[in-house]
């Protein structure tokens, strides 16, 4: 029989216990994964949330969020699983309460720090608060948040996320916009310096970049002297409230399928002008553009409730203070602004409603020479008309006691639908689908044991509920009986 020296059993003894260090970690990664797949946490209904796609989520029934190995969030309502990002806010519209989820640093006046772990729960705002959620991403929390002109306000949170070179996203359940110049924001007890990242406490200053590090690569830029040629400012940031009057501008338009092109220029001396006005597809290019400041739509990409714009921005001298678009409903007159990013050349806007039309306006502000903030619009204006989705039906089942028939469309956006039934080109009855969550398609059965023998039948669609209204269509099926 073989026997082991000395060190033949050191290195089994040592290798022995790597194996059961090895296992006990595997054990302690899977305990891990296993109870954090456990944890879950329910969102009452009235809540506001975004998704990691920046989508506003505005709940009606209960949900779960809930977390994944990897430590991001996901939502689970009306069966489906909506992606979060690792560290969540959300609002409740109700008890104004806020729960925040993830890892996240609350900074206090004191300059300590105090580090936050998977839920955290506020339960008022009149106490001013300050949170680091993740890198360049902020959350303020206060009775009331301005900026130090004053033209822009929020009420009990807003969450701040910038880009790379300071400019910011601000958004909370009521406001969705973007910072145009560098921007302070001022609450009662400190004031946040969003492209600096540097935190005010009433004189006491925190850099705000030093809490778990910060890829702004924004820089202050140097003041220069004003000569009377040159423009004043530098930077981006927000505009405030909007207001428009009749501007002095070029433009010219000619047509382009599925696109509209939009440009407009200003001076100081007075330049002759012409309104552009185009439907969804058409395109407006400059003959003539002035290249101090210049302001142009390239393009527009229309879907069933969105709609992305390029653009572009050329003002050398930082002369607009804000460049904003205003989309109208033209049947219910409502009408939202969206603010355009210097740096950027894309904004999508979410929301709208499906086979509508809109009416797109772009504005923007400037100094006067007494220094005084002005509101103006561009000559770059036409109307979209929103697309339908692919909606079809089908008839399933006909007989002379019933017909089963489907709604079904390419995108779950339906919300209800209105059917009627038609036997030999008569009307007999309708019905009316109507559900609180979004769907792909309705199930429905006429009972036709009542009706006298019918040669044809005939199923009309009529309207379509959607979350944004509802749209009137007209898309029908005929069968032979």
């Amino acid at each position: 029989m073989r026997k082991y020296d000395k060190k033949n059993k050191t290195n089994f003894a040592i290798v022995s216990a790597v194996c059961i260090l090895i296992l006990l970690a595997f054990g302690f990664f899977i305990k891990r994964v296993y109870d954090t797949g456990k944890k879950e946490y329910v969102i009452n209904s009235n809540s506001v949330l975004y998704d990691k796609e920046m989508n506003k989520l505005l709940l009606d029934d209960t949900g779960l969020i809930k977390i994944k190995w990897s430590g991001a969030y996901y939502l689970k309502y009306k069966d489906k699983d909506i992606a979060l990002d690792k560290q969540v806010v959300v609002f409740n519209n109700a008890t104004k309460n806020i729960n925040l989820y993830g890892t996240i640093y609350k900074i206090n006046m004191d300059e300590t720090i105090d580090t936050l772990r998977d839920e955290t729960i506020i339960e008022e705002t009149i106490i001013p608060k300050f949170y680091k959620l993740a890198d360049r991403k902020y959350l303020l929390v206060a009775p009331t948040i301005r900026n130090e002109k004053g033209d822009f306000r929020a009420d009990n949170y807003l969450i701040v996320h910038l880009d790379k070179m300071g400019n910011a996203e601000l958004y909370n359940n009521k406001i969705n916009m973007k910072t145009l110049t560098p921007t302070k924001l001022v609450t009662p007890t400190y004031t946040f310096d969003i492209a600096n990242e540097k935190l005010d406490y009433s004189g006491t200053i925190i850099d705000l970049r030093k809490i778990i590090g910060s890829t702004n690569l924004y820089k202050e830029a140097k003041e220069s002297v004003e000569s009377t040629e040159s423009g004043s400012g530098s930077g981006s940031g927000s505009g405030g409230s909007s207001s428009s009057s009749n501007s002095q501008n070029t433009t010219n338009n000619s047509s382009s399928s599925n696109s509209s092109r939009n440009s407009s220029s200003n001076r100081n001396s007075n330049s002759s002008s012409s309104s552009a006005s185009t439907d969804n597809n058409s395109s407006v290019v400059d003959n003539k553009v002035y290249q101090d400041k210049n302001f142009s739509v390239v393009k527009n990409t229309i879907g069933t409730d969105t709609l992305s714009v390029d653009y572009s921005i050329y003002d050398p001298k930082n002369e607009y203070k804000s460049v904003y678009m205003e989309i109208t409903d033209v049947n219910s007159g409502n009408k939202e602004s969206y603010y355009l990013a210097k740096n950027s050349n894309n904004i999508l806007v979410r929301g709208l409603k499906p086979l509508t039309k809109y009416n797109v306006v772009y504005n923007y502000s400037y100094l006067d020479d007494n220094r005084g903030l002005v509101y103006d619009t561009f000559n770059t204006s036409y109307t979209i008309t929103t697309l339908l989705p692919n909606t079809t039906i089908i008839v399933s089942k006909l007989t002379n006691k019933e017909v089963i028939y489907s709604i079904k469309e390419d995108q779950a956006l339906m919300q209800g639908a209105k059917v009627e039934l038609y036997l030999d080109d008569e009307y007999k009855e309708s019905y009316t689908f109507t559900s609180n969550s979004l769907e792909s398609a309705f199930t429905g059965r006429f009972n036709l044991s009542n009706y006298d023998n019918f040669s044809y039948l005939t199923l009309k669609c009529t309207e379509i509920r959607y979350a944004s209204g509802t749209v009137n269509i007209d898309l029908s099926i005929k069968e032979k009986n």
